[in-house]
């Protein structure tokens, strides 16, 4: 889904690209056995960003301390981030980890244009005009410690479920697919289908969707989408229930502030924060 982020992991200074198996949720994995001081797990992209999503396939057992920087220039180097919430907690568990930029340093988040230039990438990654954030731990993480996706996730079961509680129905997961526990898959559809639409309606204006500064305003939007999607997969005698859904989201997603980045500087401003899709749209 977010064929323009690049991702990689450092062992010990030894880079890894784990963009194809990271940016789309469906089949890859990728592991991230990070330890302190010399392993780092490595995003570029086309803007700056405040939020991923990360899912796990094997998840570290014990909590750990997180610390998110983000590259500024050779003159400076990497910056510590501040405000960092980890959802994962230590990557136990799937969630968001969020942060921001430093106020006295805002616009200090530069592109570069190759990666090069990047303390810790090098030549190895060779990647052009993106902007360079990190992750990094202060305790081991478990030996196979493996992500499956890094990127937007704008609804859990439990959003869900709040207006579709018939959802809930584990003879409903079992018959869309043998085993099935959640809707998280299908809520993973919906967050692309979501930045398909505001892409199209010019409130992206980045082909990923790295503008999107505040997740939770799209919450009930990907909820009426994920019930779309997943009753449209039950079938006909589903048909009025879709129907409804569809209805459901186009007037979710239809919100007169999207609190977009439009300056690219990583930082939510006053004046961006009152930006109407009316001013956005052409």
């Amino acid at each position: 889904m977010f064929i323009h982020q690049r991702i990689f992991t450092s062992d010990n200074g030894i880079l890894t690209d784990v963009s194809i198996d990271l940016n789309d949720h469906i089949g890859g994995t990728a592991n991230i056995e990070l330890e302190p001081v010399n392993d780092f797990l490595y995003i570029a992209s086309e803007l700056p960003f405040n939020s991923r999503f990360f899912k796990g396939s094997t998840y570290n057992t014990t909590p750990t301390n997180i610390i998110v920087e983000y590259w500024t220039g050779r003159q400076t180097g990497w910056v510590t981030a501040v405000d960092v919430i980890d959802q994962t907690e230590g990557f136990t568990k799937d969630g968001y980890i969020r942060f921001n930029i430093p106020y006295v340093k805002r616009k200090s988040w530069v592109r570069e244009n190759e990666s090069s230039s990047v303390s810790g990438v090098g030549y190895e990654a060779d990647v052009y005009s993106k902007y360079w954030a990190r992750i990094s731990i202060d305790t081991s993480l478990d030996v196979g410690t493996s992500l499956s996706f890094i990127g937007h996730l704008f609804s859990k079961d439990a959003d869900l479920f709040s207006y579709y509680p018939d959802l809930r129905n584990t003879g409903l997961m079992a018959a869309w697919e043998t085993g099935k526990t959640n809707w998280t898959e299908q809520a993973m559809v919906a967050a692309g289908v979501i930045l398909r639409d505001l892409r199209r309606r010019n409130i992206l204006q980045t082909r990923a969707g790295f503008g999107l500064m505040d997740i939770e305003m799209l919450q009930d939007a990907s909820s009426h989408k994920t019930a779309h999607i997943i009753y449209g997969g039950l079938g006909d005698s589903f048909a009025s229930q879709r129907d409804s859904a569809l209805v459901e989201y186009k007037t979710a997603v239809d919100l007169v502030y999207y609190n977009t980045d439009k300056s690219g500087d990583g930082v939510l401003s006053g004046a961006e924060r009152k930006v109407s899709t009316s001013f956005m749209r052409r």
